[in-house]
């Protein structure tokens, strides 16, 4: 028996039509839906968050807390950050590969000569006295760099499903990331991003499994890093884990970034004897 023209045509409308609503029933996939999300909170222009940042010590653990704004496209933000006991309160700002953290008055007139301001550079950052983890607070803080290594290092994805943050409807996701392949994934123009995240979260991380909250509008809501300090030993002693939790909202609202001028700015290296002055 031969099969008319139209009948071909028909089964072959019928078989894309079946596919198609299958496809739409099931949704994209969980990996497909976390980097559609990163594109579309970037895409925002800027945000407003909340990191706390809890790394490990060999006597316990360090806290670190910040509030503040990001904007994607001038690639800088400002945060009020509390380091606990270490510095108290101070005003911190990022732009590009810069962190500026605003001295309390007795370390600038002991260590600074006076400026009030410290500068570091992200992309190789020194060990500055007394700061305790804020380079890795810095490193939660600045979602372009955070975002940019889940979307070139996830190599896994799964839906946990429906959940919420502040009271807010969320679909939550667990991601796999690799550090390896995010250094070798990034194009070249998000390198020094990916490359600087994963020298500020520090010595000994051998994985990081982001848990990403997801806004009924696409963007991400809430994005917990569960990071891996072991260096790959099995059973760690004592505890390794770094939890860098940061919730984002405002995606799109006005930020503001004054940088200091040069005169009152010193930087860290120098303020060590990292480098020459």
């Amino acid at each position: 028996m031969r099969t008319s023209r139209v009948g071909v045509a028909v089964l072959t409308a019928g078989v894309v039509l079946g596919s198609a609503c299958s496809s739409s029933k099931s949704g994209p996939s969980p990996t497909a839906a976390v980097q559609a999300a990163v594109t579309a909170s970037m895409a925002a222009r800027t945000v407003q968050e909340r990191v706390t940042a809890v790394t490990p010590t060999s006597s316990g653990q360090t806290t670190s807390k910040a509030s503040g704004g990001y904007s994607f496209t001038a690639r800088e933000g400002t945060f009020n950050v509390d380091t606990g006991d270490i510095l108290g309160k101070v005003d911190v700002l990022v732009k590009d590969s810069n962190l500026y953290i605003n001295l309390p008055a007795s370390i600038a007139q002991t260590l600074a000569k006076g400026k009030t301001w410290v500068s570091a550079d992200l992309n190789n950052p020194p060990q500055i006295p007394a700061t305790g983890n804020l380079t890795v607070l810095a490193a939660a803080a600045d979602p372009s760099r955070s975002f940019q290594l889940l979307a070139d290092g996830m190599t896994t994805a799964s839906k946990v499903g429906p959940d919420q943050v502040d009271g807010q409807p969320v679909t939550h996701y667990r991601a796999t990331l690799d550090l390896n392949k995010a250094k070798a994934a990034a194009p070249a123009a998000t390198q020094p991003l990916v490359q600087s995240e994963i020298s500020l979260l520090g010595p000994g991380v051998s994985g990081v499994t982001d848990d990403v909250y997801l806004g009924t509008d696409g963007k991400i809501v809430r994005l917990v890093g569960n990071v891996d300090f072991s260096g790959g030993k099995a059973a760690p002693s004592p505890k390794t884990t770094g939890i860098n939790t940061a919730d984002y909202s405002g995606y799109g609202s006005t930020v503001m970034v004054n940088i200091p001028p040069g005169a009152q700015v010193v930087d860290a290296a120098k303020l060590l004897g990292q480098i020459s002055q």
